[in-house]
């Protein structure tokens, strides 16, 4: 009797490490699939006891990694969108190379030049014109004679420098010097 009592415990405990054991050690793998960055893997709940409220709130702990690491994603993406658009801005209002020496923290951004040419254009009887024009009129009006006037600068190594309304702005001869500057402008 003594001895079938010992073989039954025995396999008893076998029994129950497995049902330990078993459920743990996956755990632990799952864990460590999350550790690699797999935040897709759920851990196997096999009972409701004191290991399957372990993988439950594994599963949901990795649940919150994956939501946190979605948002995380979108704000990058935005922060990418925000920097594209202040790039954007910042090239509309300065030259681009002055703008690279802006944003490297270059002293001075600007150099001086002994000469250069520019150019400024004003669309003349702009005001009563815009005033019997639809406004989306005058925008496309505008659009298409500073898209002219941006290919001719682009043609002829001239640098826009701004529009403002109905005004257009362009330099050559800087910030790279040519001698034919005025030609060109």
């Amino acid at each position: 009797i003594a001895c079938c009592c010992l073989v039954l415990g025995a396999l008893l405990a076998w029994w129950l490490g497995n049902d330990i054991r078993v459920p743990v050690r996956e755990l632990a793998e799952t864990a460590q699939q999350v550790a690699r960055g797999d935040l897709q893997v759920e851990a196997w709940v096999y009972a409701r006891d004191e290991i399957g409220d372990l993988a439950t709130t594994f599963n949901a702990m990795t649940a919150q990694l994956r939501a946190q690491h979605q948002r995380i994603g979108e704000q990058v993406r935005e922060i990418e969108r925000e920097r594209d658009r202040s790039e954007q801005l910042l090239l509309n209002v300065l030259p681009s190379t002055i703008a690279q020496r802006l944003k490297s923290n270059e002293h001075p951004i600007a150099d001086a030049f002994a000469e250069a040419s520019v150019l400024f254009a004003d669309v003349v009887g702009y005001t009563n014109l815009s005033s019997q024009m639809e406004p989306t009129e005058v925008v496309n009006c505008l659009s298409r004679i500073f898209s002219a006037f941006d290919e001719i600068a682009r043609r002829h190594g001239v640098e826009k420098i701004k529009t403002i309304g109905d005004a257009y702005m362009a330099a050559c001869g800087l910030p790279r010097h040519v001698e034919d500057h005025p030609q060109r402008i």
